[in-house]
């Protein structure tokens, strides 16, 4: 699992350089490689290593002096802003400028090493697929080989005219064939002079023009042969054009088509449940935002959130944060539900792009901090990786089949009952969990019932940890 490894280095080179050139590859991380089946392929980890490679190249020509941007009074004015270009886009002048790129560049390699110590370089499976393409290529050329000259010499003038004079000569033979053989006829010498008169004057006719009207046709059809040909010219490249996008489109689309397939409809699929670890990271980021706040708002670390709220100073981006946040546990429960894998793989896509442009780009316009200066907001990012790389997971998968029931009852100690009894003491909380799996669950019972049964397998669950109790400690009576 070595592949571990590099998306943790991917992550933590983002964090700390939190620039557009070192966003591309966690982005390709989450809605790439960790959804790909059965593991990434060559072509990802050659797209890493190749980026990575180049964004070190860059970051090393663009440190010189002479540019504008790396002078030393424009540094000191720019020196804590957010949207400074340089900044934004990766390059600007710093003493460890790639030190977290060569980290990943070597991240990469390794993991490059031991794919090929164990041969998973390259994939048998293309290899397969290319022999098949290529075998069936050869077939569909041999089959196609002795039809060429055949249509060739039966299209144009000379291949009607030996097809003519095939059918002509299998004519006479068969009309031979059927009568009596005949002696061939002589020419009288009359009819020979006739012959060659007549042909002689058929040439005259051909070489000499008849009137000046023809003179004129063939000067006019060399003017119209003048003007066709750079329309000729124009139409072929609007046909090589549209011949040219058509081939693009379609090798972009061809893979997307195939990579979405084989998530959609795999044939092996092992069935799990990470959903119980997903809400636990959700439940982590819901903290971090509650006790954090001042870190998505315009507030130091003194400010206390019941004194923010009596003078009405609640932080727009922490309000928006906390409903958002509320909004996806939400979502994520109903496509658990549902068991929807094409639900839960758009909403992975539109999360992934939508967390991304709001902590890169829009949070650090709100609070007036660099998101590399913001511990809080670095917390919250890498635990929201975690549950990224959780939720592919679970797409890749695929739900099970039975997902009913809480995961605190699968056990029945100690432990799994007082994280039952504290989630049951927080407020609204088994209500509003009991109404979502009554609202997205099929089932004949009404909401009242659905409640009861609830609260029968709460109090089920709390007798049987205390027999297991009674079992493990024996009292004396």
């Amino acid at each position: 699992h070595s592949e571990l490894l590099c998306y943790f280095v991917i992550v933590l080179n983002h964090m700390v350089t939190a620039s557009a050139m070192s966003l591309v590859l966690p982005v390709l991380v989450f809605l790439w490689a960790m959804l790909s089946i059965p593991r990434p392929s060559k072509r990802f980890w050659m797209v890493a290593i190749v980026f990575t490679e180049v964004s070190v190249v860059t970051k090393y020509l663009f440190q010189f002096g002479f540019f504008p941007w790396n002078m030393h009074a424009v540094l000191r004015r720019y020196e804590n802003k957010p949207y400074f270009p340089p900044r934004i886009l990766g390059l600007e002048k710093t003493e460890s400028y790639v030190r977290f790129d060569l980290l990943q560049l070597m991240a990469l390699f390794f993991h490059r090493a031991q794919l090929l110590c164990y041969g998973l370089w390259d994939h048998e499976e293309d290899q397969l697929a290319k022999e098949q393409d290529g075998g069936g290529g050869k077939k569909g050329a041999e089959g196609r080989t002795p039809l060429g000259p055949q249509t060739e010499a039966g299209t144009g003038p000379q291949g009607e005219s030996a097809v003519a004079g095939a059918l002509t000569q299998d004519h006479i033979q068969a009309e031979v064939g059927d009568g009596p053989a005949e002696p061939p006829v002589e020419p009288k010498p009359r009819d020979a002079k006739r012959i060659g008169l007549r042909f002689r004057k058929k040439r005259r006719e051909s070489t000499e023009p008849a009137d000046p009207t023809g003179a004129e046709g063939v000067m006019a059809s060399g003017s119209e042969k003048k003007w066709s040909r750079p329309r000729e010219r124009v139409t072929a490249l609007g046909l090589w054009l549209r011949s040219s996008c058509l081939a693009v489109a379609q090798s972009v689309y061809q893979p997307l088509r195939c990579f979405f397939h084989d998530i959609l409809h795999t044939k092996y699929r092992a069935a799990t449940d990470v959903y119980a670890l997903m809400f636990l990271a959700d439940v982590v980021d819901f903290i971090i935002i509650i006790f954090g706040f001042w870190a998505f708002g315009k507030h130091s670390a003194a400010t206390d959130i019941t004194s923010s709220l009596s003078d009405d100073q609640v932080p727009e981006a922490f309000l928006v944060m906390l409903l958002i946040q509320f909004g996806t546990m939400v979502v994520d429960r109903a496509l658990y539900l549902r068991k929807t894998v094409l639900g839960k793989l758009a909403f992975q896509v539109v999360l992934v792009l939508a967390v991304h442009l709001w902590m890169f780009f829009i949070l650090p316009a709100v609070t007036e901090r660099m998101f590399s200066q913001n511990a809080v907001a670095q917390l919250w990012y890498f635990v929201k990786c975690i549950y990224f790389a959780l939720s592919a997971y679970q797409i890749r998968c695929g739900y099970p089949t039975r997902i009913l029931g809480n995961f605190l009852t699968k056990k029945y100690n100690h432990l799994n009952l007082f994280l039952f009894q504290g989630f049951r003491l927080v407020p609204f909380l088994v209500e509003l969990r009991a109404v979502m799996d009554w609202v997205w669950t099929d089932t004949t019972l009404s909401l009242s019932s659905w409640m009861c049964v609830e609260d029968i397998y709460a109090n089920i669950f709390i007798i049987k940890c205390s027999r297991e109790t009674e079992k493990k400690y024996p009292q004396p009576k």
